[in-house]
């Protein structure tokens, strides 16, 4: 993958009356690179994709695609190529149409067209379906259509919002890899939104995390599931426990003493009130207390959920419910039985306020 930046975002702002869709966001895209904007309802995402498409214009900051600033650049004459949730495909073209429409639009010869289109339908895995109805399509093969579609004028930046929302779980689960695949094959630069922080995960070279209109972290996958920055960061992605209280001094090492009267080891020094967090994942179960640890906790487990190769435990500590998953089970335990949480300093998260 290049080093080369396709696409910079340089302190990008925009208000709608009193509300701050975007405060000052900065980032860059490399050539070939695959990044998701992740956040939920209302962050920014959507309304930072529609900057950068045209479609809505920054308040401030600069748009640079292919190293020219292109903010007062519209939609039509931006290399730029956009799909959306609803695909919005025409249904009176057949699939082949639908592909040849942006070549046509720009006046290529007829020759020429037929071929990238053909290129494309081989790419996008539909060869031999180009006289197809939209109609006679299934949901999936109508998504790589739209794909194709945006890919055959060959943009500088593929942008996709939202684009796998209104397909079922498992057809979404095939088109995260397809859509991964046809990115690696074209060799496309592409800037995908979703909510979704499994999607995220499973599909992004990076990842970067906004909320508020404000960008919280960006990074690899690894990185912001393993070193969240941000307490947000950390709540936001994968199943988090969240305690708020005080870091002090015990018996000569650094603890977390919540609000609640948990009291948890720290691997840092640290001092003053803030928050920690927990992935469920790093929380072990025992049924008997482990010699080994002065910090094991004893809670009733409230409920549990087995879903095949792991199993969620909702866990009361003294009032507190505690979420916890075990991915390698040896033994279940029942509601309403007593156990021990362990978890090891380097689990425990120090966020200070």
């Amino acid at each position: 993958m290049s080093t080369e930046a396709i696409l910079k975002i340089d302190r990008v702002s925009k208000k709608y009356e009193e509300c701050e869709a975007l405060r000052e966001v900065s980032f860059s895209v490399n050539k070939g690179e695959l990044v998701v904007i992740l956040g939920p309802s209302g962050s920014g995402k959507s309304t930072l994709l529609m900057c950068i498409a045209g479609f809505v214009k920054p308040d401030s900051g600069d748009i640079i695609l292919d190293g020219k600033r292109i903010n007062d650049v519209p939609p039509y004459r931006r290399n730029v190529g956009v799909v959306f949730q609803s695909m919005a495909l025409f249904p009176n073209m057949n699939v082949f149409d639908n592909i040849a429409y942006p070549l046509k639009i720009r006046k290529l010869p007829k020759d020429e067209i037929k071929k990238k289109v053909e290129r494309m339908l081989e790419i996008v895995g539909l060869a031999g379906l180009g006289s197809r109805r939209i109609t006679q399509l299934s949901g999936g093969q109508q998504q790589r259509v739209a794909i194709a579609r945006t890919l055959v004028f060959e943009p500088s930046i593929l942008l996709l919002d939202e684009p796998l929302g209104a397909l079922d779980r498992k057809l979404r689960e095939e088109m995260q890899g397809e859509i991964k695949k046809i990115h690696d094959r074209v060799g496309a630069t592409t800037l995908l939104v979703t909510h979704d922080q499994e999607e995220a995960m499973t599909m992004g070279d990076r990842i970067l995390v906004i909320n508020g209109g404000r960008i919280e972290q960006m990074g690899t996958p690894e990185e912001i599931y393993n070193d969240p920055k941000t307490l947000f960061v950390s709540e936001f992605i994968g199943t988090t426990n969240i305690f708020n209280g005080v870091a002090v001094k015990k018996d000569g090492r650094t603890v977390f003493k919540s609000v609640e009267g948990v009291i948890l080891p720290l691997a840092k020094e640290a001092k003053g009130e803030g928050h920690v967090s927990i992935k469920a994942e790093h929380i072990k179960l025992f049924g008997n207390r482990p010699k080994d640890d002065i910090f094991a906790l004893e809670a009733i487990v409230a409920q549990n959920f087995f879903s095949g190769n792991f199993i969620k435990y909702e866990l009361d500590l003294e009032g507190t419910i505690i979420k916890a998953i075990d991915r390698d089970p040896k033994q279940v335990f029942k509601q309403g039985q007593k156990v021990y949480m362990k978890v090891t300093p380097e689990n425990v998260r120090w966020f200070p306020k």
